[in-house]
């Protein structure tokens, strides 16, 4: 029986001794388990901070994407509104040139049918008054009137007015 008690504390001293080596490997299992947690841990915390920065870095991105699209659209409507108003000035310009014309074209009309009065008034006074000495004196008047003020012979001598109506025009403006 001793021996078989012997055997048996053997047994159960291999058996404890097993378990004590099994126990050991849990540990150091354990142990390396806990060291590969926290390395997935800090792989995490690291995913973390560089998915945060990613998304901080394509905001900023898309921010200044925006902000440029933002200002192209300010400056396409700026241009867009300078453009129109530049039509409008140049509608304006159009519509007072051709009253303008028109109204040059009237005083035209106006100049030739003065010149028709004034060549018959003339022709009429010429048969009256051909030997006046007051009609002499006014058409020197007017030619000297003429000839010292350069402004009324660039203005008076178009080249639809003739030199005698010229002269009687300035005659019967000046009241003379």
């Amino acid at each position: 029986w001793e021996k078989s008690k012997g055997v048996i504390v053997a047994d159960l001293r291999a058996d404890l001794a097993r378990a004590d080596a099994e126990v050991k490997e849990a540990v150091i299992r354990e142990n390396a388990l806990h060291a590969d947690l926290k390395e997935a841990r800090e792989e995490i915390k690291d995913l973390r901070q560089r998915i945060e920065k990613e998304s901080r870095v394509k905001e900023e991105q898309e921010a200044h994407h925006r902000e440029r699209e933002d200002s192209r659209e300010r400056n396409r409507l700026s241009f867009a509104a300078q453009l129109e108003e530049n039509q409008v000035m140049l509608l304006k310009s159009a519509a007072q040139l051709e009253e303008v014309s028109r109204k040059k074209q009237a005083l035209e009309g106006d100049i030739i049918k003065l010149e028709a009065a004034l060549t018959r008034n003339e022709e009429r006074k010429w048969t009256k008054d051909s030997g006046s000495q007051v009609h002499r004196i006014k058409l020197k008047t007017a030619c000297n009137i003429a000839s010292w003020n350069p402004r009324i012979q660039a203005d008076a001598f178009p080249s639809t007015l003739t030199r005698t109506s010229f002269k009687l025009k300035l005659i019967y403006s000046r009241g003379l």
